[in-house]
């Protein structure tokens, strides 16, 4: 569906919105992004869902049956994978720092 490829647009810019000023991301920050990540992605493709159930197949679906759906079976292990995913990013962050890899905010804005 269409609401899920937006969503994981809109969630990878906002959380490289809320990571790229960091000057030192620690694990909170990346679960933080990752959690944040996952309500731009259930936020659009819920509604989606809604209406692809609803007008394009004709099933009439309450708003409330929707999120029944969707909560009862990926929502708690996605839950679970972006805390679990937020360590490690830590982890890959600082292995791609200490390859020199990442640019330093310095280095963004002397650009």
């Amino acid at each position: 569906m269409v609401g899920s490829s937006l969503g994981f647009a809109l969630a990878a810019y906002v959380m490289g919105r809320m990571l790229e000023n960091k000057e030192q991301p620690t694990r909170k920050d990346f679960i933080a992004a990752n959690l944040v990540g996952l309500v731009c992605i259930y936020g659009v493709a819920i509604p989606d869902l809604y209406y692809a159930l609803n007008f394009w197949l004709d099933m009439e679906k309450s708003f409330s049956s929707i999120l029944a759906i969707v909560f009862s079976g990926g929502a708690v292990v996605d839950i679970g994978l972006a805390i679990i995913t937020g360590f490690f990013a830590m982890r890959l962050y600082q292995a791609f720092k200490a390859a020199g890899v990442l640019p330093t905010i310095a280095d963004k804005r002397l650009a």
